[in-house]
């Protein structure tokens, strides 16, 4: 049973490319990755990879060290980089391997590090709302029209629940989950998600940069408003690393914008990115880890 469950999200990424190559020519997409500018996009990735793990190592860092699991900033970007090669399978699993290292680490209390993480879930679930619901009132036409309140209404539900469960547990919560959430003051949750906006407009700023090499141009307000969504979907546990969920999203958001054959394959060369840069940074920081524990 078990070997079923670990095909199944392979199964379903594949199921949904497929899909997507019955409606978008096949021929066409191959042919757009050919004409990109693939030796002007990969620095560029390559520049934003170090980008991405250098800001998320800054939130997490200071968003644990509230709850007693301090580490310094190289430290911390170390345990989030050896997280890469389980975040190719899935992003949960990578932080549940992130929870247990930090664990042995610092001998911090597991329930309060899971605290320390739904929190995390929250205030990024509330940065990504609120980022996109704040680039969408800047648009016109009809797809904003569609768009806006319904990123509003998503940016008002995450902001309330975040709330709700912090001041439910302030009052009511008992035991060391609990107080883990209760470590984090009003204060250091506003922090988590600053942060995490300035993460996710930072993968909207690559997203507007390099879509040219694919000759696809978008106003960066289009694509801060969309980005957040796309990256929401592909964090749901349905593929693993977002594979077709995240094409899908991408070719659905951005339809008007260029050929569908060119968003195909711009989200898949954006989709591998992701993967295939951040693998050797992981396999690097497992490395370093055997070389320490020798």
């Amino acid at each position: 049973m078990k070997p079923i469950r670990l095909a199944l999200p392979w199964l379903a990424g594949a199921l949904i490319l497929a899909l997507l190559f019955a409606r978008v020519d096949f021929a066409a997409t191959l042919d757009a990755i050919e004409d990109a500018e693939l030796l002007v996009y990969a620095p560029i990735a390559l520049a934003f990879t170090g980008v991405w793990l250098a800001l998320d190592a800054f939130v997490l860092r200071g968003l644990f060290a509230c709850v007693g699991a301090e580490l310094s900033f190289i430290r911390m970007a170390r345990a989030r980089a050896a997280t890469y090669p389980w975040m190719a399978l899935s992003f949960d699993l990578a932080n549940v391997a992130l929870v247990n290292e930090l664990r042995r680490a610092t001998g911090a209390p597991l329930a309060k590090l899971g605290g320390a993480m739904l929190a995390h879930y929250g205030c990024d679930l509330v940065a990504l709302s609120t980022i996109a619901a704040a680039a969408s009132l800047a648009l016109d036409g009809p797809f904003a029209a569609i768009l806006r309140p319904i990123l509003l209404g998503l940016a008002g539900v995450a902001v309330a629940v975040v709330v709700a469960a912090r001041l439910g547990v302030a009052r009511i919560g008992r035991g060391a989950f609990a107080d883990a959430l209760r470590a984090l003051r009003a204060r250091d949750l506003a922090r988590v998600v600053a942060l995490r906006w300035l993460f996710y407009a930072s993968f909207a700023v690559f997203v507007w940069a390099t879509l040219p090499c694919f000759a696809l141009r978008v106003p960066f307000l289009d694509v801060l408003a969309r980005m957040p969504l796309v990256q929401s979907v592909a964090a749901l546990p349905i593929s693993p690393s977002g594979v077709g969920t995240a094409q899908a999203a991408m070719l659905a958001l951005f339809a008007g914008f260029g050929p569908p054959a060119r968003w195909l394959a711009y989200s898949l060369v954006y989709g591998l990115t992701l993967v295939l840069l951040r693998l050797p940074i992981g396999f690097a920081a497992w490395g370093r880890r055997l070389e320490l524990a020798a």
